[in-house]
């Protein structure tokens, strides 16, 4: 077989890469979708859906707001502190857990580009997020996200806004800086063992299997 050839004779080819790139179709979209034909309004739709669904739950404003001036007044009043320097090598090893062809959907940037850069990148990146932790600010690019909507499945209609979900499409910096605090206060950063999502080498599908064989056997006991 020429796949597999290919892949013997190159093994820095990723199978599954190789896989989903022969697998790829086309993605297809729809010119109507709950009853707007108009790009801006089709745009709109999936705006208000979101924007009820990520406010859906409730919370005290007044809590809040105590909670941003505590943390503005930790920003102003700590000042710098050996935390605050962020190294060439923290910005090497972030870039290097950055997942190749992922766009941020707001400026233009993607992932490879920095995955492809020079390490000089690395020096003026290591000297921003000093600067951000010294002064305590952030730019609002990186706290933009741009959530897109992909179709549930092949064979869904898509022309009803349910058959959709969101992603979010997050700011490359922004990941940049969060690997990076991620990487070095992860001793610090513990979590529940009964947490399966968004945790490395572990899968929602896990506690879902055994959510099903417990009500299986509730059922059929």
């Amino acid at each position: 077989m020429p796949f597999a050839s290919a892949l013997l004779n190159n093994r820095s080819r990723d199978f599954w890469s190789e896989v989903k790139r022969i697998r790829c179709n086309r993605t297809c979209f729809s010119n109507c979708v709950d009853s707007a034909f108009n790009p801006i309004d089709i745009v709109n739709v999936f705006a208000d859906k979101y924007q009820e669904l990520y406010t859906a739950v409730a919370y005290n404003a007044d809590d809040m707001v105590c909670l941003k001036n505590k943390i503005a007044d930790l920003v102003s009043t700590v000042g710098y502190n050996s935390h605050c320097s962020v190294s060439c090598e923290e910005v090497l090893f972030a870039v290097c857990k950055l997942k190749p062809g992922k766009d941020d959907g707001d400026i233009g940037l993607s992932s490879d580009y920095f995955l492809h850069a020079c390490n000089e990148l690395s020096v003026h990146i290591s000297m921003l997020f000093t600067c951000l932790l010294v002064h305590g600010v952030a730019p609002q690019m990186m706290n933009l996200s741009t959530v897109v909507p992909i179709s549930k499945g092949k064979n869904v209609c898509l022309s009803d806004s349910s058959n959709y979900r969101g992603i979010a499409l997050s700011s490359i910096f922004g990941k940049l800086f969060d690997i990076v605090v991620l990487d070095r206060f992860h001793d610090q950063l513990c979590v529940s063992d009964l947490q399966f999502g968004f945790r490395s080498k572990r899968s929602t599908d896990q506690c879902t299997m055994v959510l099903k064989e417990t009500i299986a056997n509730i059922l059929y006991a």
